[in-house]
């Protein structure tokens, strides 16, 4: 009986780890959870149907609480006589998710398989970007992205979003290892990212990359730290100069292109986003849309390009002060380990430029770094470091 049980939570993990490969097969233009389930529903069943590692009593009361602001959330919505079913259902589905990987005995072999099928997604994306190149906007824009599935190609900002992570933890291994297999993998990821060229991905990498490297300095092995990091960049800037459109390169490292029309209409979706806030500030709107909260409050077609703006909208004062404390308790957890402290504010940094309160680059990087900072002693003390 233990066997089987061992068994099915081996294929649990399986599955969680295929996600994450195949996460390029993603229909939803902005990668969310909603038409993305199929796999993280199998792991949930498989989870609670194995009855292995489930520890319901340990799990901490952060999570009851959170079901408690969505359920005040849905009747929110309800009164005011809107409620988004694709916001109900990813909401509770990435808390199911986050509720049973919390709940998991997982050991730090297990986590490994993650982060590595989490790095793995991201070189699978960037061969994808190169081979594609397909350019999104058109007209010589040079924003390139993939279209797999869908009719409608994948958004290049969320898809460099989602690489975020995966390319500071691909970082962090090749630094501290300098193998061949782990250089190749965060070159490949990189160029990837500057091949989407979105800036707010690119800020985001270089702020998780230079606080690993800040702290690596200060240690034993600087001069080593030193070394590699050199090498790293010299390769970087051969592999862009080599392989990158010069208006992608131009994009991101122009000064004047700071000044264009996306970050003029960014700055006027914030306003928007603000305005529609302040009318009812405490508990939010509920779960709807945030295109039809601002078009239904001020009467114009905007969303909020922010992810913490769209949660201030749905959540109000009241669930953006739980996220917030929430993100501080994460960061208190994993806060000894520099490459954990740069995956969590790299994803909270690129979440400022899109709204990816429903999409998977946002959530599942705090989920599993909740996963990791709650086993962490364990883990330290019966199997030794992760992979990170």
């Amino acid at each position: 009986m233990i066997n089987n049980r061992k068994k099915i939570k081996e294929v649990a993990l399986c599955l969680l780890c295929l996600n994450t490969l195949l996460v390029f097969l993603n229909p939803d233009s902005y990668l969310g959870i909603a038409d993305y389930y199929i796999f993280f529903t199998l792991y949930i069943f498989l989870s609670f149907f194995s009855g292995s590692g489930i520890r319901i009593r340990t799990v901490e009361k952060r999570y009851i609480l959170t079901g408690i602001v969505l359920i005040v959330a849905f009747i929110n919505a309800a009164i005011k006589g809107v409620i988004s079913t694709g916001y109900i259902f990813s909401y509770l589905l990435f808390l199911m998710v986050a509720f049973v990987m919390v709940s998991q005995n997982y050991t730090s072999k297990e986590l490994n398989k993650l982060l590595d099928a989490y790095v793995l997604s991201a070189v699978f994306i960037a061969i994808i970007l190169f081979l594609q190149r397909y350019d999104y906007y058109g007209g010589g824009n040079e924003r390139h992205t993939i279209i797999i599935l869908s009719h409608d190609a994948i958004d290049p900002n969320f898809l460099a979003a989602y690489m975020v992570v995966p390319c500071i933890i691909a970082f962090s291994r090749t630094i501290k290892h300098f193998d061949l297999r782990n250089t190749i993998m965060f070159l490949c990821i990189i160029a990837g990212t500057l091949y989407t060229s979105s800036r707010g991905a690119l800020l985001s990498v270089v702020a998780g990359v230079g606080i690993i490297l800040f702290s690596s300095l200060k240690g034993e092995k600087k001069l080593h730290i030193m070394i590699a990091s050199l090498l790293v960049v010299i390769i970087c800037v051969i592999v862009a100069i080599k392989f990158l459109p010069n208006n992608s390169i131009l994009r991101l490292i122009n000064i004047n292109s700071y000044y264009d029309n996306s970050n003029a209409k960014r700055l006027l979706d914030w306003k928007y986003g603000l305005s529609a806030f302040r009318i009812h500030p405490i508990m939010g709107y509920g779960l709807q849309g945030e295109m039809s909260i601002i078009k239904k409050m001020l009467g114009v077609n905007y969303i909020s390009h922010n992810t913490y703006i769209a949660l201030l909208l749905q959540f109000g004062i009241i669930g953006a002060t739980f996220f917030s404390l929430s993100m501080i308790h994460i960061f208190l957890k994993v806060k000894n380990n520099i490459t954990l402290v740069a995956c969590l504010v790299s994803t909270l940094i690129v979440a400022v430029f899109i709204s990816g309160e429903t999409a998977i680059f946002f959530w599942l990087p705090i989920i599993y770094l909740d996963v990791i900072g709650n086993m962490k002693n364990e883990l330290c003390k019966n199997e030794g470091a992760l992979n990170i």
